[in-house]
């Protein structure tokens, strides 16, 4: 192994990727104006549940996919797609979906599972 990459394995560790069970996208592109916002509220409510050692909240650029005036928020590895996410419904979704288990239907406008890996 390399340098960098022990280099990499180290910072994973310190980050808790290896015992991560959900990871969470949320679009902070120009395009999703509420996008900061909405990472702030879901990485605090995560936090405060206790839960950061286990759901891993990230921001990411555009996601391609835009539906209406929130942000776009993807929850892996269940692939639940939520759009026009405001801070009111994103706090929602740590409750009811991160914490409880429960996507929030109504939200919902696309399933993308992550199964097994295609075969070569």
């Amino acid at each position: 192994m390399s340098a960098d990459d022990e280099t990499l394995t180290a910072r994973a560790r310190k980050a808790r990727v290896d015992s991560m069970q959900r990871h969470v996208l949320v679009c902070t592109a120009g395009d999703c104006p509420s996008g900061e916002a909405v990472a702030t509220a879901m990485k605090h409510g995560v936090a405060l549940a206790g839960a950061r050692d286990r759901i891993g909240v990230l921001e990411t650029l555009c996601t391609s996919i835009c539906k209406g005036d929130g942000a776009t928020v993807v929850v892996y590895p269940e692939g639940t797609w939520y759009g026009s996410v405001d801070v009111e419904l994103a706090e929602r979704i740590v409750a009811e979906h991160l914490l409880d288990g429960q996507e929030i239907s109504d939200e919902v406008f696309l399933r993308n599972p992550l199964g097994d890996p295609p075969s070569r």
